[in-house]
Protein backbone atom coordinates (compact mmCIF):
# COMPACT_ATOMS: atom_id res chain seq x y z
CA UNK A 1 0.00 0.00 0.00
CA UNK A 2 1.31 3.26 -0.91
CA UNK A 3 0.49 6.66 1.03
CA UNK A 4 1.76 10.47 0.09
CA UNK A 5 0.68 12.57 3.62
CA UNK A 6 -2.55 15.06 2.78
CA UNK A 7 -1.25 16.99 5.81
CA UNK A 8 1.70 17.51 8.00
CA UNK A 9 -0.04 15.60 11.22
CA UNK A 10 0.94 12.53 9.13
CA UNK A 11 4.05 12.77 8.06
CA UNK A 12 6.40 10.51 9.77
CA UNK A 13 9.58 10.94 7.53
CA UNK A 14 11.41 12.98 9.74
CA UNK A 15 10.58 11.74 13.15
CA UNK A 16 12.93 9.92 15.07
CA UNK A 17 13.15 5.90 14.64
CA UNK A 18 12.22 3.84 17.48
CA UNK A 19 13.43 0.94 19.23
CA UNK A 20 10.25 -0.55 20.89
CA UNK A 21 6.90 -2.21 19.69
CA UNK A 22 4.09 0.21 20.11
CA UNK A 23 0.54 -1.81 19.30
CA UNK A 24 0.18 0.02 16.01
CA UNK A 25 3.46 -2.35 15.01
CA UNK A 26 2.90 -5.08 17.59
CA UNK A 27 -0.44 -5.98 16.14
CA UNK A 28 1.08 -6.45 12.52
CA UNK A 29 4.30 -8.54 13.82
CA UNK A 30 1.94 -10.72 15.93
CA UNK A 31 -0.19 -11.54 12.83
CA UNK A 32 3.45 -11.94 10.83
CA UNK A 33 4.51 -14.11 13.51
CA UNK A 34 1.36 -16.52 13.47
CA UNK A 35 1.52 -17.00 9.83
CA UNK A 36 5.05 -17.91 9.55
CA UNK A 37 5.02 -20.17 12.82
CA UNK A 38 1.89 -21.67 10.62
CA UNK A 39 3.42 -22.03 7.15
CA UNK A 40 6.32 -23.60 8.99
CA UNK A 41 4.27 -26.00 10.76
CA UNK A 42 5.70 -25.46 14.53
CA UNK A 43 1.51 -24.55 15.64
CA UNK A 44 -1.06 -26.05 16.21
CA UNK A 45 -4.90 -25.43 15.88
CA UNK A 46 -8.09 -26.10 17.45
CA UNK A 47 -10.17 -25.43 14.25
CA UNK A 48 -8.57 -26.45 10.83
CA UNK A 49 -9.50 -23.50 8.80
CA UNK A 50 -8.47 -20.99 12.02
CA UNK A 51 -5.64 -19.27 12.98
CA UNK A 52 -2.74 -21.09 14.72
CA UNK A 53 -4.20 -21.38 18.83
CA UNK A 54 -0.97 -23.34 19.91
CA UNK A 55 2.70 -23.85 19.59
CA UNK A 56 4.11 -27.36 19.07
CA UNK A 57 6.04 -28.73 22.16
CA UNK A 58 9.04 -29.67 20.31
CA UNK A 59 9.47 -25.87 18.89
CA UNK A 60 8.50 -24.53 22.40
CA UNK A 61 11.30 -26.78 23.89
CA UNK A 62 14.22 -25.34 21.28
CA UNK A 63 13.36 -22.26 22.65
CA UNK A 64 13.28 -22.70 26.45
CA UNK A 65 16.79 -23.95 26.08
CA UNK A 66 17.83 -21.10 23.52
CA UNK A 67 16.82 -18.40 25.14
CA UNK A 68 16.64 -19.86 28.26
CA UNK A 69 13.53 -19.59 30.27
CA UNK A 70 10.15 -21.04 29.86
CA UNK A 71 7.61 -20.31 27.42
CA UNK A 72 3.94 -21.25 27.20
CA UNK A 73 2.46 -23.55 24.10
CA UNK A 74 -0.30 -21.43 24.54
CA UNK A 75 -0.61 -19.12 21.41
CA UNK A 76 -2.51 -15.86 23.47
CA UNK A 77 0.05 -16.28 26.81
CA UNK A 78 2.97 -16.69 24.48
CA UNK A 79 2.10 -13.49 22.60
CA UNK A 80 1.71 -11.52 25.61
CA UNK A 81 5.14 -13.08 26.78
CA UNK A 82 6.89 -11.85 23.84
CA UNK A 83 5.31 -8.93 23.49
CA UNK A 84 6.34 -7.64 27.64
CA UNK A 85 9.82 -6.67 26.99
CA UNK A 86 11.02 -5.30 24.28
CA UNK A 87 14.59 -6.99 23.61
CA UNK A 88 12.91 -10.01 23.45
CA UNK A 89 10.54 -9.28 20.90
CA UNK A 90 13.94 -8.12 18.63
CA UNK A 91 15.12 -11.40 19.95
CA UNK A 92 12.31 -13.83 18.70
CA UNK A 93 12.02 -11.67 15.39
CA UNK A 94 15.85 -12.60 14.67
CA UNK A 95 15.48 -16.01 15.81
CA UNK A 96 12.21 -16.80 13.13
CA UNK A 97 14.50 -14.84 10.62
CA UNK A 98 17.26 -17.06 11.07
CA UNK A 99 15.64 -20.19 10.63
CA UNK A 100 12.06 -20.23 8.85
CA UNK A 101 11.87 -17.12 6.75
CA UNK A 102 11.93 -17.06 3.20
CA UNK A 103 12.30 -13.82 0.78
CA UNK A 104 8.25 -13.51 1.26
CA UNK A 105 8.17 -13.37 4.76
CA UNK A 106 11.09 -11.15 5.59
CA UNK A 107 10.01 -8.81 3.29
CA UNK A 108 6.79 -8.50 5.03
CA UNK A 109 8.50 -7.88 8.14
CA UNK A 110 10.46 -5.50 6.56
CA UNK A 111 7.62 -3.68 5.14
CA UNK A 112 5.99 -3.78 8.92
CA UNK A 113 9.22 -2.60 10.32
CA UNK A 114 10.44 0.28 7.84
CA UNK A 115 6.83 1.71 7.68
CA UNK A 116 6.56 2.05 11.16
CA UNK A 117 9.56 3.47 11.66
CA UNK A 118 11.22 0.66 13.47
CA UNK A 119 15.14 1.31 14.29
CA UNK A 120 15.32 -2.21 12.93
CA UNK A 121 15.17 -3.64 9.70
CA UNK A 122 15.52 -6.92 7.97
CA UNK A 123 19.06 -7.38 5.74
CA UNK A 124 18.93 -10.60 4.04
CA UNK A 125 22.73 -12.29 5.21
CA UNK A 126 23.37 -14.85 1.69
CA UNK A 127 23.03 -12.16 -0.93
CA UNK A 128 23.48 -15.92 -2.96
CA UNK A 129 20.68 -17.23 -1.86
CA UNK A 130 17.12 -17.90 -3.62
CA UNK A 131 14.32 -16.27 -2.74
CA UNK A 132 12.63 -19.42 -1.35
CA UNK A 133 15.56 -19.90 0.45
CA UNK A 134 14.77 -20.20 4.51
CA UNK A 135 16.76 -18.54 7.50
CA UNK A 136 19.26 -16.18 5.23
CA UNK A 137 17.91 -13.24 6.83
CA UNK A 138 18.48 -11.27 10.42
CA UNK A 139 17.39 -8.59 12.18
CA UNK A 140 19.67 -5.43 12.29
CA UNK A 141 20.01 -1.81 12.81
CA UNK A 142 18.32 0.30 10.71
CA UNK A 143 20.71 2.45 8.04
CA UNK A 144 19.43 5.44 6.08
CA UNK A 145 19.59 4.60 2.76
CA UNK A 146 21.51 7.73 1.31
CA UNK A 147 24.22 6.14 3.83
CA UNK A 148 24.09 2.60 2.79
CA UNK A 149 24.18 3.75 -1.22
CA UNK A 150 27.29 6.07 -0.33
CA UNK A 151 28.89 2.90 1.66
CA UNK A 152 28.22 0.33 -0.95
CA UNK A 153 30.89 -0.30 -2.96
CA UNK A 154 33.23 -0.25 0.42
CA UNK A 155 30.91 -2.68 1.93
CA UNK A 156 31.04 -4.91 -1.30
CA UNK A 157 34.23 -5.08 -2.38
CA UNK A 158 36.17 -4.87 1.36
CA UNK A 159 35.54 -7.96 3.89
CA UNK A 160 36.98 -5.97 7.00
CA UNK A 161 34.72 -2.69 6.33
CA UNK A 162 31.88 -5.13 5.78
CA UNK A 163 32.38 -6.67 9.12
CA UNK A 164 33.21 -3.29 10.91
CA UNK A 165 29.62 -2.57 9.06
CA UNK A 166 28.01 -6.02 10.61
CA UNK A 167 29.69 -4.87 14.10
CA UNK A 168 27.99 -1.86 14.62
CA UNK A 169 24.81 -2.12 12.80
CA UNK A 170 24.28 -5.60 14.56
CA UNK A 171 21.01 -5.69 17.42
CA UNK A 172 24.02 -5.96 19.83
CA UNK A 173 26.68 -3.84 18.72
CA UNK A 174 30.48 -4.02 19.01
CA UNK A 175 32.29 -1.18 18.70
CA UNK A 176 35.11 -2.74 19.75
CA UNK A 177 35.58 -4.48 16.17
CA UNK A 178 34.43 -1.94 14.30
CA UNK A 179 37.21 0.38 15.13
CA UNK A 180 39.63 -2.57 15.25
CA UNK A 181 38.76 -3.62 11.60
CA UNK A 182 38.28 -0.46 9.93
CA UNK A 183 42.33 0.08 11.33
CA UNK A 184 42.73 -2.95 9.34
CA UNK A 185 41.32 -2.04 6.69
CA UNK A 186 42.88 1.41 6.46
CA UNK A 187 46.19 -0.74 7.29
CA UNK A 188 46.01 -2.36 3.65
CA UNK A 189 44.39 0.14 1.76
CA UNK A 190 47.30 2.70 2.73
CA UNK A 191 49.90 0.09 2.57
CA UNK A 192 49.46 -1.13 -0.36
CA UNK A 193 48.93 2.31 -2.02
CA UNK A 194 51.91 4.32 -0.57
CA UNK A 195 53.88 1.70 1.33
CA UNK A 196 53.78 -1.80 -0.79
CA UNK A 197 57.09 -3.11 0.14
CA UNK A 198 56.02 -3.17 3.61
CA UNK A 199 55.42 -6.24 4.95
CA UNK A 200 54.94 -5.63 8.91
CA UNK A 201 52.60 -2.64 8.31
CA UNK A 202 50.92 -0.61 11.06
CA UNK A 203 48.54 1.88 11.00
CA UNK A 204 49.93 4.32 12.62
CA UNK A 205 53.53 4.27 11.82
CA UNK A 206 51.87 4.87 7.77
CA UNK A 207 49.87 7.44 9.25
CA UNK A 208 52.98 9.51 10.18
CA UNK A 209 54.85 8.99 7.33
CA UNK A 210 52.21 10.23 5.31
CA UNK A 211 51.81 12.93 7.63
CA UNK A 212 55.52 13.82 6.86
CA UNK A 213 55.29 13.49 3.38
CA UNK A 214 51.96 14.29 2.25
CA UNK A 215 53.01 15.01 -1.24
CA UNK A 216 52.46 11.35 -1.77
CA UNK A 217 49.26 11.14 -1.17
CA UNK A 218 47.02 10.29 -4.39
CA UNK A 219 43.39 10.47 -4.20
CA UNK A 220 39.55 12.31 -5.59
CA UNK A 221 39.76 15.61 -4.41
CA UNK A 222 43.68 15.95 -3.33
CA UNK A 223 44.27 18.95 -5.71
CA UNK A 224 40.96 21.33 -3.24
CA UNK A 225 43.57 20.66 -0.23
CA UNK A 226 46.35 22.99 1.01
CA UNK A 227 47.75 19.97 2.93
CA UNK A 228 46.19 16.79 1.76
CA UNK A 229 47.57 15.42 4.99
CA UNK A 230 44.37 16.86 6.05
CA UNK A 231 42.52 13.59 4.67
CA UNK A 232 44.75 11.45 7.02
CA UNK A 233 43.99 13.76 10.09
CA UNK A 234 40.52 12.48 9.67
CA UNK A 235 41.81 8.90 11.02
CA UNK A 236 44.66 9.69 13.31
CA UNK A 237 43.54 8.75 16.84
CA UNK A 238 41.84 6.09 15.17
CA UNK A 239 45.00 3.47 16.69
CA UNK A 240 43.82 5.17 20.13
CA UNK A 241 41.01 3.78 20.93
CA UNK A 242 41.35 0.35 19.98
CA UNK A 243 40.07 -1.92 22.77
CA UNK A 244 42.40 -4.74 22.05
CA UNK A 245 45.45 -2.29 22.72
CA UNK A 246 44.38 -1.30 26.12
CA UNK A 247 47.55 -2.63 27.28
CA UNK A 248 49.00 0.16 26.01
CA UNK A 249 47.55 3.86 24.75
CA UNK A 250 44.20 2.10 23.67
CA UNK A 251 40.93 1.74 25.36
CA UNK A 252 37.27 0.88 24.14
CA UNK A 253 35.56 3.28 21.63
CA UNK A 254 32.16 4.96 22.66
CA UNK A 255 29.01 4.56 19.94
CA UNK A 256 29.83 7.84 18.68
CA UNK A 257 33.53 7.08 17.53
CA UNK A 258 32.91 3.92 16.42
CA UNK A 259 30.51 5.41 13.80
CA UNK A 260 32.83 8.52 13.05
CA UNK A 261 35.80 5.73 12.51
CA UNK A 262 33.28 3.45 10.70
CA UNK A 263 32.27 5.94 7.87
CA UNK A 264 35.68 8.42 8.18
CA UNK A 265 37.41 5.16 7.07
CA UNK A 266 34.35 3.94 4.19
CA UNK A 267 34.83 8.15 2.93
CA UNK A 268 39.23 7.56 2.76
CA UNK A 269 37.94 4.19 1.12
CA UNK A 270 35.90 6.02 -1.72
CA UNK A 271 38.31 8.74 -2.34
CA UNK A 272 41.38 6.16 -3.57
CA UNK A 273 39.35 4.04 -5.86
CA UNK A 274 39.80 4.63 -9.48
CA UNK A 275 42.74 6.95 -9.29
Amino acid sequence: MKFKPFSSKYDFSSTELIEDYPDYIAYPILQWLQNLIDGSDLGTKRYVSGNVTGLKDTFVNDLNVILRRSFSTDWGSFANEVLSDNELTSNILALMLQNYCDLRGAARLEYILANGGSAFAVEKTDKSASEYAEGVYDLVRRVSDTVRQASASALREDERIARAWGALYSRNPDYDKTVTECCDALEHLLRDRYEPDNVKPQLGMILKNLQAKPEKLSFKGSTLFDNKADLINLLSKATQIRGNHTAGTGRKPSAEEAEYVLHATIFVWNLHQGV
